[in-house]
């Protein structure tokens, strides 16, 4: 009898040490990994500072976000970035020294995007302004352009017609979204909408038919989703808006599908189904210029849709215990008082070892707010209002993310928190080689048949009440 009662005792111990180590220390986060979360860290009063790394002054007003890559292979990160005075700036990120820029003419409002197209080894940058712009990395010399085709829409490359090369695809003011070959700008295919495109698009396997779909908004008040590798048609959605933001694809109903999340002019942000396009949830914030960033932002295992509002408003919504089968679930909305078109990036920016979302205002501040609430994190204010959208990166080689965001003051600003980790769990409408707004997450949550007490110490628990009643049998029948 004493050796059953030790071993039930031990598989007792063993399942509490098994819930301490899941619960009490590491604490799951949306890219399967673990954030440590010790009680030393739990301690810490994070009352957040940020300074200025560097800042550069270009010509005119920064409407473009940036771009973030190693274009001079130096295994250091330099800052891509668009101005109203028409230029494309290089620069470097340690110190914000120029290295290059590039005149198209007109303004540059879109954002650049970064790849390797054609095939050396080396990150080129595409960027529209008046035409399409294909440029080298290193020095900023013309490999090729695309003419006649200016608009805000900010090209995606991808392979998306399964050749093993990557194809540019953005949208323009001739009411088209073009997708190009990547090594030399020729045409692959042309999808036409009845308005301007000034979404950007988003890539992804939306109907897991093994092949990449373009999804992107228009300005005729339809999402269109089209097959990457001739342009037709899969599906289109009309929200009865211009659809101005651009889609974010994952799978935010938890059935192992591909969503497009995406806002309108409705105020409305839909979750659209990827292999059919109806109507799945939605949830009303204001009028919708942003785009989505899908990330587990507040750690409870389920990934969350955080989306900001012209008048100022930023929330953080879930399709998990949703009130309707319809309505995505708010689970927090803070307003920061003035209008919001910058696009929320979403990392860890100030040392808890939780994520937080930053994102620019009209008051001329970028904010980095905390996820699990929404409360403000840290901001820092510049000379004049921020439409860009914040992008994240460590760019002085310190092991920890800066924020590179432009201002309305014709300035470029590297935000350097006093202290931040190095998770980037979305990346805003920076373009970044991998990047194509698409989020593929395989969310295991935690399954708990009674509330505070991990399935491992249930099953333990059954366990060992067996074994009890097997021995008091056995003893009975003695």
């Amino acid at each position: 009898m004493k050796k059953i009662q030790k071993l039930v005792i031990f598989l007792v111990l063993i399942s509490f040490l098994t819930y301490c180590f899941n619960y009490g220390i590491y604490q799951k986060v949306s890219n399967g990994g673990q954030a440590y979360l010790g009680d030393n860290l739990r301690s810490i009063d994070y009352t957040g500072t940020v300074s200025l790394l560097w800042n550069y002054s270009t010509g005119d007003k920064i409407y473009s976000s940036a771009a973030l890559g190693d274009l001079d292979n130096d295994t250091k990160l330099e800052v891509v970035i668009g101005s109203n005075d028409g230029y494309l700036y290089v620069i470097n990120g340690e110190n914000g020294s120029q290295l290059w820029n590039y005149s198209t003419g007109y303004e540059v409002r879109s954002s650049p995007s970064l790849a390797d197209l054609n095939n050396d080894s080396k990150l080129d940058v595409v960027i529209v302004g008046s035409d399409i712009y294909a440029l080298n990395g290193e020095n900023g010399t013309l490999i090729w352009n695309y003419t006649g085709l200016g608009g805000h829409s900010s090209p995606t490359i991808g392979d998306v017609d399964d050749d093993s090369k990557p194809e540019v695809i953005f949208g323009s003011w001739n009411n088209e979204v073009y997708a190009l070959n990547g090594e030399n700008g020729s045409l692959l295919w042309h999808f036409s909408t009845n308005d301007d495109v000034e979404s950007s698009p988003a890539l992804g396997d939306i109907n897991a038919d093994g092949k990449i779909e373009v999804v992107i908004g228009s300005d005729d008040e339809y999402v269109y989703a089209l097959h990457g590798e001739n342009g037709t048609e899969l599906w289109k959605y009309h929200p009865k808006a211009d659809v101005v933001s651009s889609p974010a694809i994952a799978d935010v109903d938890f059935d192992e599908k591909l969503e497009v999340v995406v806002g309108c002019d409705t105020h409305e942000i839909f979750a659209l189904n990827g292999e059919t396009g109806s109507e799945e949830m939605f949830f009303t914030l204001g009028l919708i210029s942003s785009s989505p960033a899908i990330a587990d932002v507040d750690g409870n295992g389920w990934i969350d849709m955080i989306m900001a509002a012209e008048h100022g408003k930023v929330a953080s919504a879930t399709g998990y215990d949703r009130p309707s089968p319809s309505h995505a679930k708010i689970i927090w909305e803070i307003d920061l008082g003035d209008e919001i078109f910058s696009s929320p990036s979403i990392g860890e920016v100030d040392g808890d070892s939780k994520l937080e979302i930053v994102i620019g205002s009209y008051d001329n501040r970028t904010y980095a707010l905390n996820g699990e609430d929404g409360s403000i994190a840290w901001n820092y204010t510049t000379g004049g209002s921020v439409h860009s959208s914040p992008v994240l990166g460590d760019l002085d080689g310190d092991g920890m993310l800066e924020v590179v965001v432009g201002s309305f003051d014709k300035n470029i600003y590297v935000l350097n928190p006093s202290i931040s980790g190095n998770e980037i769990a979305w990346q805003a409408l920076s373009g970044g080689s991998s990047f194509k707004r698409c989020k593929f997450l395989k969310m295991t949550p935690s399954t708990n048949l009674i509330p505070g007490f991990p399935i491992t110490f249930v099953l333990f628990g059954v366990i060992a009440i067996t074994i009890l009643v097997k021995k008091k049998r056995w003893l009975l029948n003695q």
